[in-house]
């Protein structure tokens, strides 16, 4: 007795479109996966890079995506790819990940990069005479 396996690879693509939802939008099925799967987007980033480079050339990418079990075209896959290379250097970076979707997916993590902002008054001194002319600080 032969099985048929057209049934089950059917089976098998309808369970993938719900879990990754419709097959009509690559760049939504990727964000939804980074959503969904990871905790941070350093995370995503380190499944990304599985060679420890600290980026993701095109070919890397396209085996990722396909490995994720999204079907899509090279050029759909060339789209994505561009779209999240912020930079435009032909590598998606840790940089590159965060400017295109990191505050979309998690805009949490900007807590955890340093900010532009200028910190406050520090006092340096509880003393009154702290600045008054002392050894360090006298001109000869």
């Amino acid at each position: 007795m032969k099985k048929s396996v057209e049934p089950s690879l059917a089976i098998q693509k309808k369970i993938r479109q719900i879990l990754t939802g419709s097959l009509s939008n690559l760049k939504e099925m990727f964000i939804r996966k980074i959503k969904l799967q990871f905790k941070t987007l350093k995370k995503a980033f380190y499944e990304l890079d599985r060679h420890r480079t600290g980026h993701i050339t095109f070919d890397k990418f396209y085996v990722i995506i396909n490995d994720w079990g999204f079907e899509a075209k090279e050029s759909n896959i060339r789209a994505l790819f561009n779209w999240l290379d912020y930079d435009k250097d032909q590598k998606i970076s840790f940089l590159d990940l965060r400017n295109s979707i990191g505050l979309e997916i998690l805009p949490q993590e900007t807590f955890f990069f340093r900010q532009d902002t200028k910190l406050g008054k520090r006092v340096s001194c509880i003393y009154e005479d702290c600045w008054e002319n002392n050894s360090y600080n006298q001109t000869s």
